[in-house]
């Protein structure tokens, strides 16, 4: 079965004079866009690069309001990656969202982030292992704050058990893991590398949707 046009190419110049200007269509749309599916949740993203940026950037493009929470001492590493404090990935990832600045260190700036988590639904990171209790913003405060916030954490091997203390990205896990043993050549002397960070991404489109089950 042959597919595609049926006749030949124009000439050159045969068709100079044809215009589409009177067959176009006119599309009509609703005056009042319809909701997105996440739209009237109130996310906190206290992501630091990795998992937690790009999960919270799938809720916020999916409708959820999302808050990018920074300290000027401590911020997104992603920022830091190029030559400006607007990197290319670092507007990817941040697309969508709102964000604004706070010392969570001091009593004024923890109350405002109570404040916030008050009124949230969700809130999301992976620093490392106790950062966020050593805050006062572990899951346990979250809970007085508001019994019904859902607490989305990565960290690189969980934040349970014996190796719990180990911190790290996408591409280390593809060491503990042994992806880069998979992808190792036998005759190669050199270690096998891999800059990517599908994992990353495929984590932070997994757990968005385990979230909203609760």
């Amino acid at each position: 079965m042959r597919h595609g046009f049926d006749r030949r190419a124009p000439g050159l110049g045969e068709h100079n004079g044809f215009s589409f200007d009177g067959d176009r269509l006119a599309f009509s749309s609703p005056d009042v866009e319809a909701p997105l599916p996440l739209s009237g949740i109130r996310v906190l993203d206290f992501g630091i690069g990795g998992v937690g940026v790009e999960t919270s950037r799938l809720l916020a493009e999916y409708g959820a309001d999302v808050i990018k929470v920074e300290t000027r001492t401590y911020p997104d590493f992603i920022r830091l990656v190029a030559l400006s404090e607007t990197s290319p990935s670092f507007a990817s990832s941040s697309r969508s969202k709102r964000s604004f600045g706070c010392n969570v260190k001091t009593e004024e700036g923890l109350e405002i982030i109570h404040q916030l988590i008050a009124e949230s639904d969700v809130l999301v990171e992976n620093s490392a292992t106790g950062v966020m209790e050593s805050l006062g913003l572990g899951y346990e405060d979250l809970q007085r704050c508001n019994p019904n916030i859902v607490m989305i954490s990565s960290q690189l091997v969980g934040s349970r058990g014996p190796n719990s203390h180990w911190t790290g990205y996408g591409p280390t896990t593809q060491t503990y893991g042994g992806l880069l043993h998979l992808w190792d050549y036998d005759d190669d002397d050199a270690p096998a590398t891999n800059g990517t960070i599908f994992l990353i991404m495929l984590l932070g489109v997994y757990v968005p949707w385990r979230a909203l089950q609760h």
